[in-house]
């Protein structure tokens, strides 16, 4: 059997910077961290930044966003994610 070496789960863990107020519809931040699984030679941990913008709607709660991440190896392409998120907010949750 012939496995890929690579970790699983890939995991990160990243400190932000969001300049604008927690109450702005345009959310931005940037930030630098780390991420597992981005080396070819093994299992170790990598650098990582990253850049997110979002617009948070009136409509449900959904934010449609944006995040582009680089790992900070040598020849390593950045990815870009592009997805909507929809808090669950338990604290408007509210039981008999």
């Amino acid at each position: 059997m012939n496995l890929a070496p690579g970790a699983t789960p890939i995991w990160s863990a990243v400190l932000q910077v969001a300049p604008l107020s927690e109450t702005s519809r345009l959310y931005v931040s940037a930030g630098i961290g780390g991420i597992s699984g981005r080396d070819p030679a093994g299992d170790r941990l990598s650098g990582w930044v990253q850049a997110v913008a979002a617009v948070r709607t009136p409509i449900h709660e959904l934010t449609p966003f944006v995040q582009v991440g680089k790992p900070l190896l040598g020849d390593a392409k950045a990815e870009l994610l592009i997805g909507i998120a929809h808090p669950l907010a338990p604290y408007l949750l509210h039981l008999p």
